[in-house]
């Protein structure tokens, strides 16, 4: 099946929008189907009848300028911790609950990883889920991506893979649990390495996971890695007071 999709990419436009005003990220035109438009903070949404030639001129406009970054040939090696059991669920009972009313996974997320950085020296990773154009209207889901905190633990079957998500587990998961929970299915994740595969891939499966480190808040900074920029080294001040402010009823980062 052929998918008429255009690559998606993140607005980069200070001149539109705060940097933490939700914005439309892709426009999702396949033919005989309703156009979709995919927007920052995670959702999808239909496109107004005659509205589909302007957000593609939108977009067109507000294309990224890539010669900002310069790119390098070598890449960061990000090492997180591979925690035993009782670190590992020592870390999930102490995850802050105290999160806003639909408060954003990728702010959620951002947070948690952060705290337990900071108050128990835990390096993690971020998982990103990001789910097809196939799935999104096939079962008519209006999300695009969910993401959460994921570490390795110890098991005597060797290290494995588990995601902290207190949003909606009581108990740290494996990636296949956590995606069956939002894949009817329960079909399995394809996993990608780089944001473009999945934003240039024709959406032959469901989802497809991406693992990025602790310090990637959003989509749009796995993106800029593919376009030059340098992959995050440290959390950022913004993004953390960003993630408190919009998430968690306590706004101070100490």
């Amino acid at each position: 099946m052929l998918f008429h999709i255009l690559a998606l990419f993140v607005l980069h436009s200070p001149a539109q929008a705060s940097p933490t005003a939700t914005s439309i990220v892709a426009l999702d035109a396949m033919p005989g189907e309703i156009p979709l438009v995919y927007l920052s903070d995670g959702t999808v949404k239909e496109v107004p009848a005659g509205r589909e030639d302007s957000i593609r001129r939108l977009l067109q406009q507000s294309e990224p300028d890539h010669s900002i970054f310069q790119s390098s040939d070598s890449e960061t090696v990000y090492e997180a911790d591979t925690l035993d059991e009782s670190q590992m669920n020592r870390w999930f009972k102490s995850m802050n609950r105290r999160t806003r009313y639909r408060a954003q996974c990728y702010n959620r997320a951002h947070i948690w990883a952060f705290e337990a950085n900071r108050d128990l020296g835990i390096r993690s990773e971020k998982v990103f889920m990001f789910f097809s154009s196939r799935y999104i209207r096939e079962y008519h889901y209006r999300w695009w991506f969910h993401t959460a905190p994921l570490t390795r633990v110890k098991t005597a079957q060797g290290s494995e893979e588990r995601v902290m998500d207190p949003g909606f587990f009581d108990r740290p998961v494996s990636l296949k649990a956590w995606s069956d929970d939002f894949i009817k299915p329960k079909t399995p994740c394809k996993k990608v390495s780089r944001y473009s595969e999945y934003a240039s891939l024709p959406h032959t499966e469901y989802c497809y996971f991406m693992m990025a480190p602790m310090y990637m808040w959003q989509p749009k900074d796995l993106e800029a890695v593919d376009n030059g920029a340098p992959v995050k080294e440290r959390f950022e001040e913004f993004d953390i007071e960003t993630a408190y402010r919009q998430a968690f009823w306590k706004s101070s980062t100490h």
